[in-house]
């Protein structure tokens, strides 16, 4: 559903942009006929975006979190804001100002930027883990595959995880001692990666 989303976006958003460019009114009725019909679009696309976004959490809360998911939630809600602006803008002079892409890659920006701040592999680790402690089921096999940027966060938490499961992630912790020490043997202060060395010294308390 997101990719028919992002097709839809990428088609209106280029309808917009070039009614704003081409489109010419005679009279200031039509002007504003114009600009109402803009808005229009602008809304039906976020009525889509809507039903995109409760689709996602159904997924969500049915199968669990991953990367691809969350990527696709912030790119939605960034897709909102987007749209929610271009609904707005034909009707308020001072929005106007601003073009539309301008606007769209403001929006690029801002999306770029929430995926840096969010840490998305601990936010997907801490969102599953809620999950299970709500009675869900827990896919361990998935959180063995995150980044290190979730291996302290898996590793506070570890007495929540039970059974089969925890072997697993016992292996994973394993696994990633063995590949951090590796690499700490191998590189220099040139390599100097925070995530992996706050994951070696949380697994190295051990």
């Amino acid at each position: 559903g997101t990719a028919e989303l992002a097709a839809v976006a990428a088609g209106t958003l280029a309808l917009l942009v070039g009614a704003r460019r081409f489109a010419r009114a005679e009279t200031a009725a039509q002007a504003t006929r114009l600009r109402i019909l803009q808005s229009v679009l602008a809304l039906l696309v976020l009525a889509i975006v809507a039903s995109a976004l409760h689709r996602l959490g159904l997924y969500e809360a049915r199968f669990g979190f991953t990367r691809t998911r969350l990527f696709a939630r912030a790119a939605i809600w960034w897709l909102a804001l987007l749209f929610a602006w271009l609904a707005a803008a034909p009707l308020l002079p001072r929005l106007r100002a601003v073009g539309t892409t301008l606007a769209a890659l403001a929006a690029l920006v801002g999306l770029l930027f929430t995926l840096n701040v969010l840490n998305p592999d601990r936010r997907v680790a801490r969102e599953n883990l809620a999950r299970h402690a709500a009675g869900a089921s827990l896919d361990a096999r998935y959180l063995r595959v995150l980044s290190a940027d979730a291996l302290p966060f898996l590793w506070d938490h570890r007495g929540e995880i039970e059974g089969r499961d925890s072997l697993l992630l016992a292996r994973t912790f394993d696994a990633w001692q063995q590949r951090l020490d590796a690499r700490a043997a191998r590189t220099g202060w040139p390599s100097y990666h925070h995530a992996y060395r706050r994951a070696r010294r949380t697994l190295g308390t051990r």
